[in-house]
Parts: C-alpha cells; sequence; structure tokens
C-alpha cells in the first residue's frame, strides 16, 4: 500500500478503534412529548445521540402524564409520546432505535409489576427485560421523567437487574441534606413508589438531583445537575437539520415532521424566560457525560469539551482536564416516606451502593462550562 494511503487509514481507524473500546449500552427513558411539556427533554435526548460510543438498546417514552387523566388515558397524551422528535434524531444521525410507550399509571404497591396496565403499554417493559437478556455486556439504565418503567421491570425479574445492569442513573428527587425540610420535585410526584423502589434494587444508583428553586437567579447548590443556558447558541452550533429538529419543537409545529429537517433556516422563536432574558433549565447534560466516561477538557478561552480521555490524549489537551463534578459515595434513609431521601456523605463507605451528584464549584462556573460543553455536542450532533 502507498505509504500516505496507509497513514491516512491509520488516523482514520485510531477513533474507530477507540469508539469500539469505549462502547456503553444504554436504555434510555424519558419523558419526550411533542408538543413538548418542556423542552429541556430534546436536549436532552439530542445529548444522548450526539454521543456515539452510546449503544442505544431502546427509549422508553415515559408516560407520567397518563396521571393527569386517570386510568383512561385519553388518546391525546397517548399521541403525544415523543415519537417526532425521536425519528427525527434517527434521520439525523443514522441510527435506528428500539421505543415504545412506558406505563400510563402509578404503581399501587413496591412490588407492582405494572401487569394489569393497558396492553399497548405492556410491550416496553418486555423489550427493555429482553435487551438486558441478549446483552453479553452489562447495561446502563437511564432516566429523565418518572422512574416506573424501570421500577415495574426490576419488580418482574430482580434477578436479571441484578446480573445485566450496570447502574442507574436517576435524574429525579431532590437531595436532601440533615437539618433541610423535605422537598418533593415533579419526577418523584410522578410516581413516588417507583422512585422509592429504585433504591431498593441492589443496583449500584447515580442520583443525580434536580434544582430545589426554580429560578434561574437562586443558587442551585452543590447537589444540583441543572443549569441555565442561553439556547440560541446552542441551537445555531448544530447543522440545519440539527437546528430545524429544535425549531420544530419549540414552535409545537404539526408539520410533518422528518421533511421539517430539511427546511431552509429559520427564526428560532424566542424562548419564555423565566427570570425575563429567555432561556431554559437544562439536566442531563453531565450524568451523561459520566456515563459514556467522557471527560470535560478546556480547548480555549470559555470553550470546553467532553471528550473521552483518549481522544483528548490525542489533540492534545490531555492536561487541561476540568474537575467541574463528581459521584461522592452516600447513605440514603427516607426523609418523609414517598417524599424524599435525606443523605449522609460523610459516614458512606466507598463501594455504597449510592453516588450522589456533586459539584465543587460555583453556580456560575458550573453554568458557564456546561453551557459550552452543550454547545459542543450540538455541534458533534450528526456527524
Amino acid at each position: 500500500m502507498n505509504p500516505k494511503r496507509l497513514f491516512l487509514a491509520c488516523v482514520l481507524l485510531i477513533p474507530m478503534l477507540v469508539l469500539a473500546e469505549t462502547r456503553v449500552p444504554i436504555i434510555y427513558s424519558t419523558d419526550l412529548y411533542h408538543p413538548p411539556s418542556d423542552p429541556d427533554d430534546h436536549f436532552d435526548t439530542a445529548v444522548l445521540f450526539a454521543m456515539k460510543e452510546f449503544d442505544i438498546r431502546c427509549v422508553i417514552l415515559d408516560n407520567g402524564l397518563g396521571r393527569q387523566v386517570g386510568p383512561e388515558v385519553k388518546a391525546e397524551f397517548r399521541h403525544r409520546i415523543g415519537r417526532p422528535p425521536l425519528e427525527q434524531l434517527m434521520r439525523i444521525t443514522g441510527r435506528q432505535v428500539k421505543y415504545g410507550p412506558g406505563l400510563p399509571q402509578k404503581l399501587s404497591s413496591a412490588t407492582d409489576q405494572g401487569l394489569q396496565q393497558p396492553p399497548e403499554n405492556q410491550a416496553s417493559i418486555e423489550m427493555m427485560l429482553s435487551e438486558l437478556r441478549a446483552s453479553e455486556q452489562k447495561v446502563t439504565l437511564f432516566l429523565n421523567g418518572s422512574c416506573r418503567d424501570f421500577a415495574a421491570a426490576f419488580n418482574r425479574d430482580p434477578e436479571l437487574f441484578r446480573q445485566k445492569v450496570k447502574a442507574i442513573y436517576c435524574n429525579a428527587g431532590i437531595v436532601v441534606e440533615k437539618g433541610v425540610a423535605a422537598q418533593i420535585d415533579y419526577n418523584v410526584e410522578l410516581d413516588p413508589i417507583a422512585f422509592f423502589r429504585l433504591f431498593e434494587t441492589g443496583v449500584p444508583i447515580y442520583w443525580c438531583s434536580t434544582r430545589p428553586k426554580m429560578s434561574e437567579r437562586a443558587p442551585g447548590g452543590p447537589y444540583s445537575t441543572n443549569f441555565w443556558i442561553h439556547e440560541q447558541r446552542i441551537i445555531r452550533a448544530g447543522s440545519l437539520p440539527v437546528q430545524n429538529y429544535f425549531i420544530y419543537c419549540l414552535t409545537a409545529s404539526k408539520e410533518p415532521h422528518l421533511p421539517f429537517l430539511d427546511k431552509e433556516q429559520q427564526k428560532i422563536p424566542t424562548p419564555r424566560g423565566i427570570a425575563g432574558d429567555g432561556g431554559r433549565f437544562i439536566w442531563c447534560t453531565a450524568p451523561f457525560v459520566h456515563a459514556a466516561g467522557r471527560s470535560i477538557y478546556r480547548k480555549g478561552i470559555a470553550d470546553f469539551h467532553a471528550l473521552q480521555p483518549a481522544e483528548a490524549e490525542r489533540q492534545g489537551i490531555a492536561d487541561a482536564k476540568v474537575d467541574l463534578f463528581t459521584f461522592v459515595p452516600a447513605n440514603v434513609k427516607p426523609k418523609e416516606p414517598l417524599k424524599s431521601l435525606e443523605i449522609d456523605v460523610k459516614g458512606a463507605a466507598a463501594d455504597s451502593q449510592v453516588k450522589v451528584f456533586h459539584r465543587p464549584v460555583t453556580d456560575t462556573d458550573y453554568r458557564s462550562v456546561m453551557e459550552s460543553v452543550l454547545t459542543n455536542l450540538s455541534a458533534e450532533l450528526g456527524k
């Protein structure tokens, strides 16, 4: 072979080998809707698809809104389940991912398997269990929404979970330290029994706490994963189809969802600002970075990237790693049954089942770095 061609082949092969070594089987549960209940789920799901090392085994479309209409789930809610954005991301990235709607009703007890719920919602739980049985590697479970479907699946086959689940990333609940009044967040309220059940599985849990106060100017606290973004920057960093993916969501468009991706550049709608200046909270970017095995590196002034360590080495920025967050071992116990858990991080053993997201930096530093990371992931999506 021509030496130049051989060199080029090696250069192209290295990232492929790195990717093969870092593949992470993952099952994702998300309360993704169209029109959206909160567009943050569209940003989070885009991050999942942007990270090529994620081997997405299936997606459960969390059906938490079913609680608002009683046992009989109205057709309008079934049709809002996030099929359009999910299929748009498949088109953008060229992936084909199995998906289906989750259970629409709260679990009635800690051991409830959800078998009495509508037949059309049973296939997703069985799809998840089937993927676990077939996987040669342990699988990461990642939820953003209610904990219902993971808890019901565990109740159907506890031993399978313990054998095949590497860890559960739980983006639900508010970390409550000793002496602090209990608070309940939206995702826990969707199905409190299911939330508590996850902490009884014996499976390693990475607990990602939500923000106790919904205001841009309210401190998130050292255990909060979320950060405030000005979304124009993130959206415009992506290719035209990526921009249209977000615009389709933000305009609650009723146009055919796949042709919409090919539309010419258009105006990004002004977001409803909680603090009056636009933007929104984003929750799962840092937990996704951790689940993928990536770290954060500074590439330039205010330019931060989430990369695999081998890729950072290849780019010559391995020594520019930023220790923005970590997961610390914790002991947890009920603060108020079916409302919140109290944590104790000082007396926890290093091998504790539960590890809690913690960031030692200020809210301002965390926000600015994570917004840059998310911007670069938007640019990475589909490439």
